[in-house]
């Protein structure tokens, strides 16, 4: 009896990728991966616009943060101070080449930038025109208060009464040191001086502008 012939085992042959090591198959994916990363990157450079890119950014250090804004102290306004706590007189005097006015009276504070300190003084606004034909003088520092035995004289101001021309006004305050805070009663102020001429003696003198008030407590 003849023996039975067996059939070899079918070869079963393997792809070349799957002969393939293990390290060069991770290596492929690794640099689909980096390409695919390229691309994207390329992307968002070319076609976003940088201000929707926001990166991170780092906590600010306290010596970056801004500085602390105080407040700024408005400055006290002087002027209306005194305009509100002032004695309204209005009486006018017109002699000679000058029309004058007396308009208000009254204690004055206000920053001296040598003593860097607040002073208080005792101030008085005029007015006056030129009525004349020709430029005078209107002499301001000759002014004074008086109640007796009391005489206080002026120390200064902004008045400026140098050389006014006809028709021309000038307007401005003369100040007064040294007058009590307790001022009040009759007083006499005279807010100036100017050339004057008497017919009847046939001279030319400095003529006071005087204004007699009674000044409130």
């Amino acid at each position: 009896m003849a023996a039975k012939k067996v059939k070899p085992p079918l070869e079963t042959k393997v792809p070349p990728e799957a002969d393939a090591p293990p390290e060069e198959v991770h290596e492929g994916h690794s640099l689909i991966t980096i390409f695919f990363l390229i691309a994207v990157i390329v992307t968002i450079v070319l076609f976003i616009p940088p201000a929707l890119v926001q990166l991170p950014q780092p906590p600010a250090q306290p010596s970056q943060l801004p500085p602390k804004v105080e407040p700024v102290k408005e400055a006290p306004d002087y002027e209306s101070r005194f305009i509100r706590n002032s004695y309204d007189v209005n009486k006018q005097h017109n002699f000679g080449l000058f029309e004058s006015k007396l308009l208000r009276m009254g204690f004055y504070t206000f920053y001296n930038d040598v003593s860097k300190q607040e002073e208080t003084v005792f101030r008085a606004d005029i007015w006056v025109r030129n009525v004349g034909k020709a430029e005078e003088d209107f002499n301001s520092f000759n002014g004074f208060i008086r109640q007796p035995p009391y005489h206080y004289n002026v120390t200064g101001g902004t008045f400026n009464g140098e050389d006014v021309t006809p028709g021309e006004s000038r307007e401005g305050y003369i100040l007064f040191e040294n007058i009590p805070k307790d001022l009040n009663g009759d007083i006499s102020v005279s807010i100036g001086t100017a050339r004057s001429y008497s017919s009847i003696f046939g001279i030319q003198s400095q003529f006071p502008f005087l204004y007699e008030l009674s000044y409130p407590a």
